[in-house]
């Protein structure tokens, strides 16, 4: 039977009690390219996945009972991480933080939302949402270097931009 979390704030208290415990992590050397020059070409793909994000995390590596196999470059406003576990793939799209938390975790910069064909008020497997708890107390401890590494991560939109410039039949940025 799978449990879930009956809200998003058992998943944010989750996060917090992570990040208490003390993720250890250290920042890894860039293999990005140059940022855009300007704000409308940060919006264009970026080749390079910001892995500096997510260190010590790398593909194939065990978040709980679920495996990180994937970050994109930023494309759209956002970075997605993808998650698999021995029967699923779960989508995160890694977007700005705006006035308000969006997503199942979040970090003081960053909100990570999980694209599960839900509303924003869809329960999430509490396994799953353990997972990107870690996943964002790992983002919030690398924020800086991250930010350094990879300058192309200012320019991520909000959620709500992001549909606003971007959701139509031709371009669907809730997949």
């Amino acid at each position: 039977m799978v449990t879930r979390m009956s809200s998003r704030r058992e998943v944010l208290k989750f996060g917090a009690a992570a990040a208490a415990v003390g993720v250890a992590v250290t920042a890894a050397p860039s293999t990005s390219t140059a940022a855009p020059s300007s704000a409308g070409a940060a919006l264009a793909p970026v080749d390079a996945p910001p892995w500096t994000l997510l260190n010590p995390y790398r593909s194939g590596d065990a978040v709980g009972s679920w495996t990180l196999t994937g970050l994109s470059a930023l494309d759209h406003g956002a970075a997605v991480i993808e998650l698999s576990d021995a029967s699923r793939t779960a989508r995160v799209h890694v977007c700005a933080l705006g006035a308000a938390p969006r997503g199942v975790a979040s970090t003081d910069r960053f909100d990570l939302l999980l694209m599960n064909g839900g509303d924003g008020t869809t329960a999430s497997d509490e396994p799953l949402a353990r997972a990107i708890a870690v996943l964002a107390a790992a983002i919030g401890a690398n924020t800086d270097a991250a930010l350094q590494a990879h300058p192309e991560l200012a320019a991520l939109l909000t959620h709500p931009e992001r549909l606003e410039a971007f959701d139509s039949a031709d371009c669907n940025v809730l997949a």
